[in-house]
């Protein structure tokens, strides 16, 4: 890996197996190489809301909780590891970071105290004199996701430093409430990932998320939930495991089966799924009260979803910046193949590319340029660029290798995936990229205003589908279509309206659907599946 200290949390994994099975072996170079990485991060010179020391961390913590007197390892080599998670600077609860890497201090915090009350750390504190502090930070942390939602919502890239985190909390720690807290915030945030999911693939909006979670559905949470649930052991796994997978499976947690059934357990089919979040802030302000809205609908094999509502993103400075960091504003998954995903997004201004803000393919920083109407199988997406320094086009992932059939009409493109088609309708001329790097799998709309209407079929033809009447059209005002049922979707003056009736999103819950309830800001989290039903959040 090259020494690079962020690619050391994705090494972690290969050799906590290692010792899981082959004890014996010597891991002196594995431990001084993890501590060296940590040691070049911290003299990195970034920022603390981007350094990533806090994952090298958190896998120290686990190193020396689960594996001290059981592994070969010198005991210099584990004097040298508690003398750096003493000199650790751990990071305040009110400290600007994004919540992945606040949680992932917070716990190691938790551990370390605990582990050492007696020695003096970074600060000169003992453990024993933190502990009350950091306690009261993660309940404080916890709760606040319990009432609101997850900022990263979603995430199979950031869920990730989550999980490994609040597992160390379930694993190590000593206070049984912080324990209960963790093991409900795991259960609760894959159950409210996996209620608008097919196949164990969710499909939605996502909250930060990098392209190559995006284009797989399968690398999102799927491995942590088979890990984490499988009582049969008969999962098979075709790709390396990630750390957060390992972590799983070394872990004494068990995620409850009612979760998991909601993952690859049978479930009704056509059910409408209703979400809000708290805007995104760093540090956390719970005086914040604004919100987005997220709706999904899950068919027979497929799902679909989008966020549908923002409330105004600029009511705090500190969320500006944030507003649609990496996001994926919506996406379409199939039951038959993972990597047959459908999503669009606004490249944005090529500075903020390779600083991850504002990707080709997520994020919509500095622009908050795309606006949406779903109702059921059919959505209306509407783009409208002003700022001429962001790019001035459009783009749709669609992968043709990954489709049973793909029909290219004049201005639409039926993909059908097993006995389910996806019909796009655009607004003007489209080009299919047939060179290049995203080749078969990109389809451009050249245009800084612009849309399209998807709709989704069931038991039908692709060339059925295609024949289908669709309209839509781009107003001075913003956008209007039908879709094949006559249903009429559009986009006005910033507001949307089905068939001539806004559509209102203030009754959003914090989540919706058969399966997830939880009222906005009441902290508890009801999920059921199958006549059983269990109570996640604040007691």
């Amino acid at each position: 890996f090259g020494g690079r200290p962020l690619l050391a949390h994705f090494e972690a994994g290969n050799w906590m197996s290692k010792m899981a099975v082959r004890p014996e072996a010597d891991y002196n170079a594995v431990l001084e190489r993890t501590m060296d990485l940590k040691t070049a991060e911290d003299k990195s010179g970034k920022g603390r809301f981007i350094v990533v020391d806090d994952f090298v961390i958190n896998e120290l913590i686990r190193f020396y909780a689960q594996f001290k007197g059981k592994i070969k390892v010198d005991d210099a080599v584990w004097a040298r590891v508690k003398e750096m998670l003493l000199e650790s600077e751990f990071a305040p609860y009110h400290e600007p970071m994004s919540e992945n890497h606040k949680i992932c201090y917070l716990s190691s915090e938790l551990i370390a105290a605990e582990l050492f009350p007696d020695d003096v750390f970074f600060d000169g504190e003992t453990g024993a004199q933190r502990l009350h502090r950091v306690k009261r930070s993660i309940k404080m942390f916890l709760e606040k996701r319990f009432r609101r939602g997850w900022s990263e919502f979603d995430s199979g890239s950031y869920y990730e430093i989550d999980l490994v985190s609040l597992l160390n909390i379930f694993d190590f720690s000593k206070d049984e409430e912080l324990r209960q807290m963790a093991s409900d915030s795991i259960n609760s945030m894959l159950a409210a990932m996996f209620h608008h999911s097919v196949g164990g693939y969710p499909a939605g909006p996502k909250g930060r998320v990098y392209f190559n979670v995006a284009e797989d559905a399968k690398k999102g949470m799927y491995y942590y939930v088979k890990t984490a649930g499988d009582t049969e052991g008969d999962t098979v796994f075709d790709e390396p495991l990630a750390t957060g997978v390992v972590y799983f499976a070394l872990s004494s947690f068990q995620l409850d089966n009612v979760v998991y059934q909601l993952a690859f357990g049978p479930k009704e089919t056509g059910y409408e799924v209703l979400e809000s979040n708290a805007l995104y802030t760093i540090p956390d302000d719970m005086n914040l009260h604004g919100r987005f809205k997220k709706y999904f609908y899950v068919g027979r094999d497929y799902a679909l979803g989008s966020i549908v509502e923002r409330d105004d993103p600029f009511e705090n400075d500190a969320y500006t910046w944030l507003c649609g960091h990496q996001e994926q504003a919506w996406s379409m998954t199939f039951g038959k193949n993972s990597r047959a995903t459908i999503f669009s997004s606004h490249p944005g201004n090529e500075a903020l590319h390779d600083f991850g803000m504002h990707g080709y393919w997520t994020g919509d920083s500095l622009c908050l340029c795309a606006k949406f109407a779903q109702d059921k199988n059919a959505m209306l997406a509407y783009y409208d660029i002003h700022d001429r320094e962001q790019l001035q086009f459009i783009h749709l992932y669609l992968p043709e290798q990954e489709f049973d059939e793909v029909l290219y009409g004049e201005r639409c493109i039926v993909a059908r995936s097993g006995d389910v088609c996806a019909k796009l309708v655009f607004s003007g001329q489209y080009f299919a990229c047939v060179t290049g790097q995203y080749a078969g799998k990109e389809i451009i709309l050249p245009y800084p205003r612009c849309g399209f209407l998807l709709e989704v079929f069931e038991g039908i033809t692709a060339a059925e589908a295609e024949k289908l009447p669709g309209k839509i059209g781009v107003g001075p005002d913003g956008i209007c279509a039908a879709a094949s049922d006559g249903r009429e979707l559009s986009i006005l003056n910033g507001k949307t309206y089905l068939s001539g009736k806004e559509m209102e999103f203030d009754s959003y819950p914090l989540y919706h659907s058969p399966y997830v309830e939880s009222e906005y800001d009441s902290g508890r989290v009801v999920v059921r599946h199958s006549g059983k039903e269990k109570v996640y959040g604040i007691q």
